[in-house]
């Protein structure tokens, strides 16, 4: 089963207009993210909005994306045809 959070954004043009956004969770990541978000005093909402507004000013995302050489390795093996195939959660 998923969670989902709803994440509103200010349109811009219409500073009392909020657009929804809907994404989806595992029950284990939702639990662990609502009690971090509660730890720091805001709500997974308000964390999520801090996210995506950091995204934008850095135009993608705040923070280094990258592969382990282990990753890298099996990433390769998995287009030579020699990964595991699995369902997605």
């Amino acid at each position: 089963m998923y969670y989902t959070h709803i994440i509103n954004q200010r349109n811009e043009e219409q500073t009392n207009v909020l657009r929804s956004m809907n994404l989806k969770f595992s029950p284990e990541v939702k639990e662990e993210f609502d009690a971090i978000a509660k730890r720091l005093g805001i709500t997974p909402t308000a964390a999520i909005n801090i996210f995506v507004r950091q995204f934008i000013d850095h135009r993608g995302f705040p923070f280094s994306i990258t592969l382990s050489e282990d990753r890298e390795r099996r990433f390769e093996e998995m287009e030579a045809g020699l990964g595991e195939k699995h369902d997605l959660i």
